[in-house]
């Protein structure tokens, strides 16, 4: 039989990031990473809007939508731990300037823009089964499917992100409100 860790016995990863330094250079990952995504994906949005094609395919607008979503995404990790409220006692919590609003904002855009970029992601997959493996054709695709998956990939996240901004449900969690 094997023993049960006590209530107090510290989680397995706790130990991890242990130093100041550490926990420094994981926030500033974080938030790079964040920059870059939003370059990225923000770039994605321009070359489709200027392109002489614009928005004029399925694919296109699909692609679209996840950039956008994921622009909103990254954005919060730009931002990281500043929309926390004042004096969170967390280790991962550094110049917080917040309030509860503030977070709870980040935590609607946070969620919202994964969700987003999820859902879209998997539309776009469905999409290509869609062509490659049925062989239907973008007329068919544009009329009858393209707008359940704009509708499911931008109701779904946006209405379960202010049910849980009604809810309180966002809180601060470390690095990010979440």
């Amino acid at each position: 039989m094997t023993e049960q860790p006590s209530a107090d016995a510290p989680l397995p990863l706790t130990g991890v990031l242990t130093s100041e330094s550490q926990i420094s250079a994981a926030l500033a990952f974080s938030i790079i990473s964040g920059i870059i995504s939003v370059i990225g994906s923000t770039t994605i949005i321009v070359v489709l809007l200027r392109s002489p094609k614009k928005l004029t395919s399925t694919y296109r607008r699909l692609v679209f939508g996840m950039s956008c979503f994921d622009v909103l995404h990254s954005i919060s990790y730009v931002a990281s731990g500043l929309p926390a409220p004042q004096g969170t006692n967390d280790t991962w919590a550094r110049n917080t300037i917040g309030n509860t609003a503030t977070c709870n904002i980040q935590g609607l855009v946070t969620y919202t823009g994964m969700m987003g970029s999820v859902f879209y992601d998997c539309m776009l997959s469905i999409y290509f089964v869609l062509v490659v493996v049925y062989s239907k054709r973008e007329d068919f695709i544009q009329k009858r499917i393209e707008p359940f998956f704009h509708a499911t990939a931008i109701l779904i996240p946006v209405g379960a992100g202010i049910f849980l901004l009604v809810t309180k449900s966002f809180n601060e969690a470390g690095s990010i409100c979440w």
